[in-house]
């Protein structure tokens, strides 16, 4: 029972280790978690691509935004080089199905003067993605 205990925890521990991110240019860690449908539609420029997630400042309570229990979201596909330091610098990597989990830090949104510190922002934190790509 105790070698069982062992190999379980052991298993565990490998599979947390797991969880390679990358990153953008502008700085924002990533994760794509492929679907079923995954690669079969890639986006192109002009498309809308239908949405469902959760966007809430990393370690707080504080949702900023959630889809779910409503309709889904709508945001358009830009091919533009901007770094927007949002999910949306992913989309050129992922597919129809896909999962975004993307990391963006409060201290270069602004930096980059696309917010201002607040009670909500505060220097060091995180805002998480999770977004779930369904269809363009």
């Amino acid at each position: 029972m105790k070698q069982l205990l062992s190999v379980l925890c052991v298993a565990m521990i490998v599979a947390s280790c797991n969880t390679q991110y990358d990153k953008t240019p502008s700085g924002l860690t990533y994760k794509i978690i492929k679907g079923d449908a995954s690669g079969k539609q890639k986006f192109k420029a002009g498309d809308i691509i239908k949405i469902n997630g959760v966007v809430k400042v990393k370690g707080k309570d504080s949702v900023l935004f959630s889809s779910y229990g409503r309709l889904p979201e709508y945001v358009p596909y830009d091919t533009s080089s901007r770094k927007t330091h949002d999910f949306t610098e992913v989309l050129k990597y992922a597919s129809v199905g896909d999962s975004i989990i993307a990391v963006a830090q409060i201290d270069t949104l602004v930096k980059m003067q696309a917010l201002q510190y607040s009670d909500v922002f505060k220097k060091g934190d995180q805002i998480t993605y999770n977004i779930k790509l369904l269809k363009a």
